[in-house]
């Protein structure tokens, strides 16, 4: 039995000492080896809340976990396995310690969902696949709490295809999102969607101003979306853009070799007038960055991964109320090369190594961390079990 790598965090260079949780998917590791579902603290205490199994529950959950808090439940997707083989929509009940299968997905409603599912202000769940459909290159879904799924659109090339974010909601009613390719010259698009209007294109990429999103946009003072592009721009490394909820667009910036290169995942808006994300190759070392931007688009590199503070950052940042910045990388660490949970601190300008993983790298949680509301009932459910954490490696930039 392969056993699940966690993540252990520690919170003594940040603004709170409050103990935070974290909930998250690896893709592989656990009883059959498709991936679990787990809670980390602060102080090391880790809990193994689910393991999936192949045809029942599905594998691979590339993404991330919504939480329902009036529900005390958890709810994601798989981009494998379940009856068809062609991914699952789960929940896990926080109070009963429990996970049961609300959906398996098919080609008609959609297939290999790998983003995560958003809780609408509506009650409902949703979220995209990567393939399935009319035209086999995605959808969009609604799902009920209790599992009632609804396909709202087959994207069709024209319209997008092969999505690999979120969805984001922003106060006018409409969801907000990406495709990594299609759209008028099939380098991917920018898209809003309400059910009384439908699907619209906002924006097709060209390659010149950006080629292949493979993550989500982010919504900035109610009306203005922000996002990253994998490819394309200047130096045909990823650009940042902003886009109106009307479709004004513009990129702001290319990537290089020395801000970075091949961005993936999202931009994190922290609230302090800076936008923050990470790049997977490019910086000092080629081993990746972690930057901030502007609105305006310029990039301070903030760390150069140099492998051994870790290598190739992958998925979404995310901040934790003790205030400070936690990612991981793909690769890298001081006594391997399977990767580092990390920790920014803003106030001083520090990376650190505060867990190293060993052996199996692939059960990062690739689809980011979210912290827990309080009273959900995780903080009774830690494991007296640990791991062991490497050494602290701290780095300034």
């Amino acid at each position: 039995m392969k056993k699940l790598l966690v993540i252990l965090f520690a919170v003594s260079f940040g603004i709170s000492n409050a103990q935070v949780t974290m909930v998250g998917l690896s893709p592989k590791g656990g009883y059959s080896n498709h991936g679990t579902l787990f809670t980390v603290n602060s102080t090391g205490n880790i809990e193994t809340l689910f393991n999936f199994n192949e045809g029942v529950t599905g594998c691979t959950p590339t993404g991330g976990i919504v939480q329902d808090t009036i529900n005390n439940c958890l709810y994601g997707v798989t981009a494998g396995c379940g009856t068809n083989g062609m991914g699952t929509l789960f929940r896990y009940d926080i109070q009963h310690h429990s996970a049961d299968k609300l959906v398996d997905f098919t080609s008609a409603l959609g297939a290999g969902p790998t983003g995560s599912l958003i809780l609408s202000s509506d009650g409902n769940l949703y979220g995209m696949t990567n393939a399935g459909g009319a035209a086999d290159v995605g959808t969009i879904f609604k799902c009920t709490p209790d599992g009632e799924v609804t396909i709202l659109v087959s994207f069709n090339k024209t319209n997008g295809a092969y999505p690999l974010g979120s969805l984001k909601e922003g106060k006018d009613g409409y969801f907000y999102g990406m495709t990594r390719l299609g759209g008028a010259n099939d380098q991917g698009e920018i898209f809003k969607y309400s059910p009384f209007d439908g699907l619209t294109v906002l924006h097709s990429f060209n390659g010149i101003d950006g080629s292949q999103p493979q993550g989500n946009v982010t919504i900035v003072r109610d009306s203005l979306l922000y996002g990253l592009t994998f490819m394309g721009g200047v130096n045909e490394t990823g650009v940042i853009f902003s886009c109106s909820t009307s479709g004004k667009f513009n990129m702001l910036n290319s990537f290089s070799a020395s801000t970075g290169s091949e961005p993936l995942g999202s931009l994190l808006n922290t609230g302090d007038g800076y936008l923050y994300g990470t790049t997977y190759t490019g910086g000092a070392s080629n081993f990746g960055t972690l930057f901030r931007c502007n609105e305006s688009g310029k990039i301070a590199v903030l760390v150069n991964f140099n492998d051994t503070n870790g290598a190739n950052p992958m998925g979404t940042l995310s901040m934790a109320t003790d205030g400070n910045i936690y990612g991981v990388t793909k690769k890298g660490g001081i006594s391997g090369d399977a990767g580092v949970i990390f920790r920014y601190t803003v106030s001083s300008a520090i990376v650190e190594s505060v867990y190293e993983f060993g052996g199996n790298s692939s059960q990062i949680a690739q689809g980011g961390l979210i912290e827990m509301t309080k009273n959900s009932g995780f903080s009774e459910m830690a494991s007296n079990r640990r791991f062991h954490k490497a050494s602290a490696h701290k780095s300034r930039n």
